[in-house]
């Protein structure tokens, strides 16, 4: 039995040229990004975000995820600093029916949206909001972050806590 000779297919190479596309890059940063608590202490995460270039950004729908199994929320416990984006709207909270962080173990989360025409958003890692919680049980908790904004979806992680 003869056996083929391999033969190498040449597939051709498509360059598409990125000039003229504006990209943007969204940052959202947990602090602290571990920390330990004990049943019934508080456990607050600062929301540290930052985009580039900022005039592409007026606005972004911030979605910070968590395990109500681990941890409790109430709405009213998220604060925003006075300077900087403020919220549009209310912040509410959620089912994670989607699992758009890609984590299983977080089925909640915290959405806050912001809004600034003037494309004020920060370039650096600045505060955007705090959200404190409660430790309900013992367990590792996750917190992740997804967003979104006019150009899609983009995934950060967060915090252990």
């Amino acid at each position: 039995m003869r056996k083929k000779p391999y033969r190498r297919r040449l597939r051709r190479l498509s360059l598409e040229s990125l000039e003229g596309r504006r990209l943007l890059a969204q940052v959202a940063v947990a602090a602290p990004s571990t920390e330990t608590a004990d049943v019934n202490d508080q456990v607050t995460i600062a929301t540290n975000y930052s985009t580039l270039p900022a005039e592409q950004t007026t606005g972004v729908s911030l979605r910070l995820h968590y395990n109500p199994n681990l941890v409790s929320f109430d709405v009213d416990d998220i604060s925003v600093p006075p300077q900087g984006p403020q919220p549009q709207g209310d912040p509410f909270s959620g089912d994670d029916t989607a699992d758009d962080d890609n984590d299983p173990s977080t089925t909640m989360f915290v959405q806050v949206d912001f809004v600034d025409f003037s494309s004020m958003f920060p370039t650096e890692i600045t505060p955007l909001f705090e959200a404190s919680f409660t430790a309900i049980a013992e367990g590792t908790a996750n917190f992740n972050y997804s967003f979104r904004n006019a150009i899609g979806d983009t995934e950060s992680t967060g915090a252990t806590v």
